[in-house]
């Protein structure tokens, strides 16, 4: 054949059938865009996703913190896929609030080895830059998490029930409105010095449960259950305030 015939040959058609499936796309990791600095994930967020139409505080749609700790945590699985590790988020730090309210926004999380067993991570603002969260991981061999007797945790102190609704009632008055997917507090019970809490997940955020590792509904309940600490005490006329750090999270398994 010769070289410079003028002959044409196209490219098979791409099928329907052989583009990657959605359900395979973790909600959260959207598009792998890493580079030889850094691993890199890219996530497309308009404001309609549950965490976030039904996450609002002062009528803004603000990402719960716990996203944040599931990116992370879903991260490390897809680049380390065959370890069974312990998962340790340390020293996180959240910046500043993440609003998406009429524009949808690019959020991108990079994570930069610093070892064989660490890396340190950002999540920022793929257009502007901005840094909106940051942190650390550590992994370590895996093991079995401590088994805990809730009811005899519950019977070692006085402690008093707080229902759902007195909860979010509380929270709706102070600006923190969580629509029905996101309310997985049932029931508190409050002592002293320790807050235990029943946590379910809304039915209507049951089917897309296996695509996290940490589902958002659940995580963030358990940073809701802190207010139990303030509705058992005379602070209640205090304004509610953000978590800006978080010391350490451990992650055994998936929920």
């Amino acid at each position: 054949a010769y070289t410079f015939a003028g002959k044409r040959y196209w490219l098979p058609e791409i099928t329907a059938s052989r583009q990657p499936a959605k359900h395979d796309c973790h909600p959260l990791l959207q598009q792998n865009i890493s580079d030889l600095s850094a691993y890199a994930f890219q996530t497309c967020l308009t404001g309609a996703e549950f965490f976030l139409a039904q996450h609002q505080i002062n009528q803004q749609n603000v990402l719960p913190g716990a996203v944040y700790l599931e990116m992370v945590s879903a991260a490390i699985r897809q680049l380390l896929p065959a370890a069974e590790s312990l998962i340790v988020i340390k020293d996180l730090v959240w910046l500043k609030p993440f609003i998406v309210d009429d524009t949808e926004r690019l959020l991108q999380l990079r994570l930069q080895a610093n070892g064989e067993q660490r890396f340190s991570f950002l999540v920022l603002d793929s257009q502007t830059s901005e840094i909106y969260c940051q942190g650390g991981v550590e992994l370590f061999a895996a093991e079995q998490p401590a088994t805990v007797d809730m009811n005899a945790l519950i019977a070692t102190d006085k402690s008093s029930t707080l229902t759902a609704d007195a909860c979010y009632g509380f929270f709706s008055v102070q600006g923190f409105v969580y629509g029905p997917s996101m309310q997985a507090l049932s029931e508190l019970s409050v002592s002293h010095n320790q807050v235990v809490a029943r946590i379910c997940l809304p039915e209507s955020v049951q089917a897309p449960f296996q695509q996290y590792a940490m589902h958002p509904a659940l995580l963030d309940a358990v940073f809701q259950a802190a207010i139990g600490f303030v509705l058992t005490r005379s602070e209640t006329g205090q304004p509610l305030g953000f978590p800006f750090a978080l010391d350490e999270s451990f992650v055994y398994r998936h929920f």
